[in-house]
């Protein structure tokens, strides 16, 4: 009887874990861990901060000045990083906070779509969660993967009000659209658009109710904006227009640029860049299947159509306008783009046949390959051209002892800045007016220092030193 009792308690057990493991919400979580591990095994945990990083951290690192916080920013990546840096200045622990973030954010976007596509959701968070892009973002202080997350539930959300209409998934919907206000202001306008046509393809009963929604959550959103634009820069309309001035406008054709950007540089335009093949076979071979998501037969086809339009629409700014190039700014676009290609592959699976079948398999191993080799060659080279500011700032910061002081750069580099504690100046050296601006420093009475690519010729009266940084480039430190 004991015997008995035991077999039975294992295949309950056995029992308990099949049901489990068919459940696609299971699934998710399971990709979102996996992307969560993918980052710890490639990612260095103390990878210094980039400029944008910087910018972001000084704003509530205790101690710190905050630097130049520029017109066309928003504040959600600051307020979100602020319970851990404003308690510790270790960056492995913000990395580890941020992979936690990143992954429950991934894992909660695609469990809104797991109630509407089923199996498709796991499908599209493994592809999501792979690209190279998506691994790399998950532990950086910046707003453009959180706000991907959100694009991607706020869609689901919109097209789950589509098919079963409620007070509370309007409200969430507005929510989600606040939260990405709060983030990227551009981003969740166009979002809140996106969710207004989502309701129409899928059911034009809802659209005045979800309009609606993705009003009020986009001006609720917005007031943190719109407090910081009267305080600090004359109004909405003169942020606007800085902004502006700060990020281009117009017309611009630049598919070419972000083509060139597919292999891993974080910031164009790459000019002796080529189109990376790779790269782009990955974008194609996505957008096909989000095409075949569209025209397939069966319930899911408007849900498809719905997420491949919302994700080329939010890469249309950017790719047609805005100056700034990054592959970052295309993340809430490609997550909708997933989403689609998961819905293109199940469709594909179920039709059995075998060439499909090998199409697929080959497409996913391939795929994650690439994007995680990519991952991990992008990572080395940042993790080397950002030791370059943290060298530099140590050894600032070592002669400038307990002191205060300033530096002086062609840029003001913000992680210098950051790595050194002194304060940041930028202006040409050479130029008539250098040496007078340098006096001046001189005569507040803090050390300065002189940081230069090239030997600043500053003559006497200067302490200049050659200081090597990774990737064997030498600086140019002159302390006075």
């Amino acid at each position: 009887m004991v015997t008995s009792g035991r077999r039975e308690s294992g295949v309950a057990r056995l029992i308990s874990v099949r049901d489990l493991l068919n459940r696609p919400q299971v699934w998710v979580i399971l990709a979102a861990a996996g992307y969560a591990v993918a980052q710890l095994l490639l990612l260095h945990e103390d990878r210094f901060f980039e400029w944008d990083e910087a910018v972001y951290v000084s704003e509530v690192r205790p101690g710190t000045r905050p630097i130049g916080f520029a017109v066309h920013r928003a504040r959600g990546i600051v307020w979100l990083i602020a319970p851990v840096t404003g308690l510790s200045p270790s960056i492995a622990a913000l990395r580890i906070y941020l992979v936690a973030l990143s992954s429950v954010g991934l894992a909660a976007a695609f469990l809104i779509w797991s109630r509407q596509i089923r199996w498709a959701a796991p499908i599209a968070a493994g592809l999501f969660a792979v690209n190279w892009s998506t691994v790399l973002y998950g532990s950086e202080v910046s707003p453009n993967l959180f706000v991907a997350c959100v694009a991607i539930a706020a869609v689901g959300t919109a097209v789950w009000c589509g098919r079963e209409p409620s007070t509370w998934l309007l409200i969430m919907l507005a929510a989600l659209i606040g939260v990405a206000t709060i983030f990227r202001p551009l981003d969740a306008f166009l979002l809140a658009i996106a969710a207004a046509a989502t309701a129409v393809i899928i059911e034009r009963r809802v659209r005045r109710p979800v309009m609606v929604s993705a009003a009020t959550g986009f001006g609720v959103g917005l007031v943190p904006w719109l407090v910081e634009a009267w305080v600090r820069f004359g109004g909405p309309l003169d942020r606007l227009r800085a902004a502006r001035e700060f990020v281009g406008g117009g017309i611009r054709f630049q598919l070419g640029e972000h083509a060139r950007l597919l292999d891993g540089p974080l910031v164009g335009p790459d000019a002796g860049g080529a189109v990376f093949t790779g790269g782009l076979w990955w974008v194609a071979a996505l957008g096909s299947l989000g095409l075949v998501a569209a025209f397939a037969p069966g319930r899911h086809r408007r849900a498809g159509a719905a997420a491949l339009m919302a994700g080329i629409w939010l890469w249309l700014p950017y790719l047609f306008s805005v100056r700034v190039l990054a592959p970052r700014f295309l993340l809430p676009g490609l997550g909708l783009l997933c989403v689609a290609a998961g819905l293109g592959i199940e469709s594909l699976l179920q039709a059995r046949r075998r060439l499909p079948l090998i199409a697929v398999a080959a497409f996913m191993v391939t795929g994650v390959l690439w994007n995680l080799s990519t991952a991990s060659r992008v990572e080395l080279g940042q993790v080397e051209a950002r030791s370059q500011a943290e060298v530099l700032g140590s050894f600032i910061r070592e002669r400038a002892g307990e002191g205060k002081c300033n530096f002086v750069s062609q840029f003001a580099y913000p992680q210098v800045e950051l790595a050194s504690g002194c304060d940041g100046r930028a202006f040409v050296i050479g130029d008539a007016a250098g040496p007078d601006r340098l006096e001046a420093l001189a005569e507040e009475g803090r050390s300065v220092f002189v940081v230069s690519a090239a030997d600043p010729m500053l003559g006497s009266g200067w302490d200049c030193q050659t200081v090597a940084t990774p990737g064997n480039l030498t600086w140019h430190v002159c302390m006075r």
